[in-house]
């Protein structure tokens, strides 16, 4: 069951996540509120899967990663409503390979790993060590742009492993002693 208890974590590893992405400042504009909306469903669509995958009984991560073809069709039958007709015959050939890469590369094996952890971890660890991503992503652009590190990003992951780490530690009603690290 949700509990209070993780909230302080969640919040450090949230303030971290958004200093990251915000670069320092968040300015909303009204002319992009309907990216901001489906990002704002996009976060309860994932918090959904994330809570409902664990009431489902367990499944080989073969069906988690053949369900995300027909969310995939979807999404397209999705933006072709909205959009109209889709310019499919303009993407380059050679461009098909990298999608298709992306699609079984990394969407998808975070889809199966992202499963596997919620179904055979705690999802409470689960959850502050996903803060990790946006902090870990800058880290990796940082480092290919040859960008230097500024005191926002050093705050930020001081934040994040914060509430990773207050999250990992947090003691939960009825436990006789704090979680123990991940090993």
């Amino acid at each position: 069951p949700l509990r209070l208890n993780p909230l302080p974590a969640g919040a450090l590893g949230l303030a971290g996540s958004v200093l990251v992405m915000v670069d320092g400042k968040l300015q909303l504009q009204q002319a992009h509120l309907p990216g901001y909306l489906l990002a704002l469903g996009a976060a309860f669509v994932w918090g959904a899967y994330s809570v409902l995958s664990r009431r489902l009984p367990p499944a080989p991560a073969v069906v988690t990663a053949a369900a995300c073809l027909p969310a995939g069709l979807l999404a397209l039958l999705l933006a072709w409503g909205l959009e109209g007709p889709l310019p499919l015959a303009r993407i380059p050939q050679g461009d098909w390979l990298l999608i298709a890469g992306l699609a079984l590369g990394p969407m998808g094996a975070a889809f199966v790993t992202w499963y596997l952890a919620l179904r055979d971890g705690d999802p409470r660890r689960i959850g502050a060590l996903a803060y990790l991503t946006p902090l870990l992503s800058t880290l990796l652009l940082v480092w290919l742009n040859g960008e230097q590190l500024t005191p926002r990003h050093l705050l930020a992951g001081a934040l994040i492993m914060g509430g990773a780490l207050l999250g990992l530690l947090m003691k939960t009603p009825g436990s006789r002693k704090a979680a123990q690290p991940l090993s």
